[in-house]
């Protein structure tokens, strides 16, 4: 698990470089390595606060779109948490308030 918390750290690096595309490859390749039962907690909101501070404009963009599957997907069977706000559709331009960026 600490192994895959640094290859999503690795990944913020390459957003904070401008190469959204390639974190969300490498974060997505990070939690597919896992078990599902090991997709929670502190390793899954790394990678949903990855995908949070990645601009709504390229949500439509291939890589983003293969991130935000494998978040949805390692929700899955998990009725009793909230689904994030950040993974449901919303219009285009629509800002969530509160919502934090990764520094």
């Amino acid at each position: 698990m600490t192994r895959t918390l640094l290859h999503i750290d690795a990944a913020v690096c390459s957003h904070h470089a401008g190469d959204s595309g390639e974190a969300c490859r490498r974060t997505v390749a990070a939690l597919s390595a896992l078990p599902d039962g090991y997709r929670t907690g502190l390793v899954r909101r790394r990678a949903l606060d990855l995908y949070e501070a990645i601009l709504i404009e390229h949500h439509h963009e291939r890589a983003v779109r293969e991130l935000r599957d494998v978040l949805t997907v390692s929700m899955a069977g998990r009725e009793q948490q909230r689904w994030p706000a950040s993974l449901t559709v919303r219009p285009e331009g629509c800002e969530l308030p509160g919502r934090r960026a990764l520094r």
